[in-house]
């Protein structure tokens, strides 16, 4: 599972987890109480849930995050992605990939938070 550290942010009507600039969506969650603004916590996105495109997933669970590649590896018709963005080292698993992107290649990745979870930094309890 891919962790990122952030904190809970929230407007009236929107939640999500504020990490290095990025908004990672968190409206989708089912929070087991209230989430409080500020919390600190670890989001966790498994490397099947980061993809090559956009494709037809919700854009209201949905990222967008240029990340350096920093390896790739084939694994029969999947790629493994090595990648980083803003000192954060994430893996994504790409299915069907048709161009496999080099080390050191600024892409965009999508980071599918639908099936995402998140933790207490502190306690590590699953909020």
């Amino acid at each position: 599972m891919d962790l990122v550290s952030g904190k809970i942010a929230q407007s009236e009507d929107e939640v999500w987890v504020q990490s290095s600039g990025l908004r990672f969506p968190a409206n989708h969650y089912p929070f087991r109480g209230p989430p409080s603004v500020g919390h600190l916590v670890i989001l966790g996105v498994r490397p099947e849930n980061v993809h090559a495109t956009l494709g037809d997933r919700k854009v209201s669970t949905t990222l967008g995050v240029d990340a350096w590649i920093s390896n790739g590896e084939n694994m029969g018709p999947d790629l493994i992605v090595f990648y980083e963005y803003h000192d954060t080292k994430l893996i994504g698993r790409f299915l069907k990939i048709s161009e496999k992107p080099s080390s050191g290649e600024q892409i965009r990745v999508w980071m599918d938070c639908a099936g995402c979870s998140i933790f207490c930094q502190s306690t590590g309890q699953r909020l």
